[in-house]
């Protein structure tokens, strides 16, 4: 891998450059956008297994469902690598916290007022609350804790400027070593049942949020002859992945910091971010991603969902892997419809508004940086 130079990373810019960025919308390079998109299916895909109700336990069906169930924590340590590559080198604002709100917070209560209309929910105050407070009320257990990482983004982003790349890479190892290695030891040499929810998710994201930084800092592209060892080392670490899922411990690998989904989606990020193109449609989808997170994980929608579509599909497709597959792609495409209009309409509105607060927090923060001068 090719290295930057400079030891600290340089992460501030003129108030010329500054203003530049916030009026100036570029279009993201789509290679990570793809990523998103990837990482959104296997969710999905994880949850068809945990949700669709078919007995997963069943002689024919125990493999496949392992299988594909294996790739839903991937799937969310993608997308917190994927944010974090981003936010590393961003200035924190209070309005990209206020449009996830917004966003959940429209998902959610929709979906309630459909289903109370048709009698399919409960007018009470233990059903509102959540439904008007989704995030502090943890309905969405990863949106909250992602609130709760942009939160601490300016302060990582901060501790990230001053160490420096070689502190900063033994931090990511040395974190990444205790965190994800230490179940295996505990299980391997003391002879102790392994137990990997031992470490607060939060704390992994701010883990993955530190490699994340640094490959984004120091990371600058990847040679040719170091692309083929990272496929290589891909396919290695997936083929071992399944193997540890079927025959080892199913339960253990399929958590966010078990070594196999770590190692694997660190991977996929030096990969593609190397992929330097532009695609519209595919930036347009990935856009919806969220959204299609948001659908598909509500309360509401969730149990029906997977139940409308079995009883509709299997039927006509027997095969579980055929039918699984079907299912999450029905779900995404449709889904990501549904949030492309929120975009094009209920967004934009907000949007502007959310663009007026900027510039109003942007005015006032020069102001009162000219008055200390």
């Amino acid at each position: 891998m090719t290295y930057i130079d400079n030891t600290k990373p340089n992460i501030n810019v003129d108030s010329q450059q500054n203003e530049r960025i916030i009026t100036q919308k570029v279009e993201r390079q789509s290679g990570l956008e793809l990523l998103r998109i990837i990482a959104m299916i296997i969710i999905i895909l994880y949850h068809f297994v945990i949700y669709s109700k078919i007995d997963l336990y069943s002689a024919e069906l125990v493999f496949s469902s392992k299988i594909l169930r294996n790739g839903g924590k991937l799937g969310v340590n993608i997308f917190i690598l994927i944010s974090a590559y981003f936010m590393v080198n961003k200035k924190f604002k209070w309005t990209r916290i206020l449009n996830i709100v917004i966003q959940t917070f429209f998902y959610s209560v929709l979906f309630y007022l459909i289903f109370l209309s048709l009698g399919r929910a409960e007018f009470n105050i233990s059903s509102i609350l959540p439904v008007f407070m989704p995030i502090s009320y943890m309905e969405y257990t990863f949106v909250t804790l992602y609130v709760m990482l942009m939160f601490l983004s300016p302060l990582l982003n901060l501790f990230i400027k001053k160490i420096g790349k070689k502190v900063h890479g033994i931090i990511c190892i040395v974190l990444s070593c205790v965190i994800v290695l230490f179940p295996y030891f505990n299980m391997i040499v003391l002879g102790r049942a392994s137990e990997f929810p031992f470490v607060n998710t939060l704390v992994w994201f701010v883990v993955l949020y530190l490699i994340a930084g640094y490959i984004r800092l120091y990371v600058k592209s990847v040679s040719q002859n170091q692309k083929v060892w990272l496929y290589l080392l891909l396919v290695v670490f997936v083929t071992l992945q399944m193997v540890y899922t079927i025959y080892i411990d199913f339960r253990e690998s399929c958590y966010e910091q078990a070594l196999g989904n770590t190692i694997i989606s660190i991977i996929l990020l030096l990969i593609f971010k190397d992929f330097k193109f532009k695609n519209r449609f595919i930036n347009t989808v990935a856009s919806t991603t969220f959204g299609i997170f948001l659908i598909h994980e509500n309360p509401y929608i969730r149990g029906w969902w997977w139940n409308f579509l079995v009883n509709t599909f299997s039927n006509f497709i027997k095969n579980y892997v055929l039918l699984a597959l079907t299912l999450t792609l029905i779900t995404f495409i449709m889904f990501s419809i549904i949030d492309y209009i929120r975009l094009k309409t209920i967004h934009r509105l907000t949007q502007n508004l959310l663009n007026k607060i900027d510039k109003k927090i942007e005015t006032h923060s020069n102001i009162s940086n000219k008055q200390k001068e």
